[in-house]
């Protein structure tokens, strides 16, 4: 049975990553034809960017909510379970979203000139610096659908993704050219946390009556603080050597 489950979720992550090669294939030669050498160089730069951010706010801190949740999902006391990890987890992304900002807006010209070459290039890296908080929140319902397993949900949610990022990203870039495509960066981000967030409210937070209100009412458990601070050491130190080593290369 186990077996079976395990190659039918292989299936649906192994044509979910097909579609997004192609789709990632597509854009890229849309990119290439009509944006040039630099204006490629930007949209990836910025795209770098964001992620790397992300990437050093969250310190895998989301993993300890998937952990969290999947140990719990089976049990009764599954949504005070999820009420409080996520709260725990809330609080403490946005008090590093917080570091993050004042700290890389600080460094903003030594960052600009050293991603993007140019000091004139600015005002991609605050479009950078204030789009990555979208990343960090969409972290949230997927690691939700993580900790209960939902590879279908989640392999679905990415297809939709894909799809309307497509019919997004190709009127915005034919027409606007380097504008669009910048254009398409925050918007993409925008309907990814969209899409998960209704995936996993119809799929499991309706069905556990968990809402904002419920998160931000629920008891603060030291247990799930802990363990979040424990993973974001590890992200810390494996994350920024990542970071480093990436940023280095480029």
């Amino acid at each position: 049975m186990e077996l079976k489950k395990l190659v039918k979720n292989t299936s649906y992550l192994m044509l979910t990553k097909v579609f997004q090669f192609i789709a990632g294939i597509f854009r890229s030669k849309l990119n290439a034809v009509l944006l040039g050498t630099a204006g490629v160089g930007i949209v990836n730069q910025l795209t770098f960017l964001t992620q790397s951010l992300t990437k050093f706010t969250l310190l895998s801190m989301s993993e300890a909510v998937v952990k969290q949740i999947a140990e719990s999902r089976d049990k009764d006391t599954v949504t005070e379970v999820i009420n409080s990890s996520l709260k725990s987890y809330i609080i403490l992304i946005l008090s590093f979203m917080s570091i993050s900002i004042i700290l890389f807006n600080y460094f903003s010209d030594d960052l600009t000139k050293y991603v993007f070459g140019d000091i004139k290039y600015i005002r991609y890296f605050f479009i950078a610096l204030f789009t990555f908080p979208i990343l960090v929140l969409n972290s949230i319902p997927f690691a939700i659908l993580k900790g209960f397993k939902n590879v279908k949900a989640i392999s679905q949610a990415r297809v939709l993704i894909i799809i309307v990022n497509l019919l997004i990203f190709i009127p915005l870039i034919i027409l606007y050219k380097l504008d669009g495509a910048i254009i398409f960066i925050p918007s993409s981000y925008i309907l990814t946390l969209t899409i998960n967030y209704l995936f996993v409210k119809y799929q499991h937070l309706s069905n556990l009556k968990i809402s904002f209100l419920s998160i931000m009412k629920a008891p603060l458990h030291k247990g799930y603080v802990k363990e979040l601070l424990l993973f974001s050491g590890v992200g810390l130190s494996v994350g920024s050597y990542s970071i480093f080593s990436e940023f280095t290369c480029r």
